[in-house]
């Protein structure tokens, strides 16, 4: 989160000069382009108003509360030959022949993976990246930015209601997600939002 908050910080300024219509360095103008590829936002579209409010919208903090909750329950609290094996705590899949595990009960016809990991700085680095970029989190992001404009806290609690298509069936995920946050007291873990 401390990196992100810094990225953060950086496109804040950068953002506030093209609205103050300041100029923009090429360092920066580059530095907004590869956040742009990373964030999976198309880089031609930078002179859209929109485009920085939604790379906005994508580098932002994900609550300590919710990534622990969601490691414990796809990890079972670490014991999961996934995590084990792989350092995968979030149950990520990968779809390219030996990018990770093989479930052992993967359907016949299916191809994916469980992605492996070469330290779990690394799959917490994947996960806050899939959550902020990718189009099935939207809610989640959108969740938050409300949480952002109303100036209300960020939370793992909240931002949960966003996860409906991390894994099946959505509602059932959320309230699991929720109860390992509320049953563990999780919430004193979000000092950084």
């Amino acid at each position: 989160n401390r990196e992100i908050l810094e990225d953060r910080e950086k496109l804040l300024a950068i953002s506030g000069k093209l609205v103050a219509m300041d100029a923009v360095s090429e360092e920066e103008f580059l530095w907004v382009k590869e956040q742009a590829v990373k964030y999976r936002l198309k880089p031609e579209q930078r002179d859209n108003p929109d485009f920085t409010e939604e790379l906005k919208n994508r580098i932002d903090v994900i609550p300590v509360d919710l990534a622990v909750a969601q490691a414990v329950v796809e990890s079972g609290w670490g014991d999961s030959r996934f995590a084990r094996e792989g350092n995968n705590y979030f149950g990520i899949w990968c779809f390219s022949k030996g990018c990770g595990t093989v479930p052992k009960q993967r359907d016949a016809n299916a191809n994916h993976e469980v992605a492996n990991f070469n330290s779990l700085k690394a799959c917490i680095d994947y996960y806050v990246l899939t959550i902020n970029r990718n189009y099935a989190y939207q809610n989640l992001r959108l969740i938050r930015k409300a949480h952002r404009d109303e100036l209300k806290p960020i939370t793992g609690i909240a931002l949960a209601e966003g996860l409906t298509n991390y894994a099946y069936p959505g509602d059932e995920y959320i309230s699991s997600i929720q109860s390992v946050i509320r049953y563990n007291q999780l919430e004193r873990y979000d000092q950084l939002n």
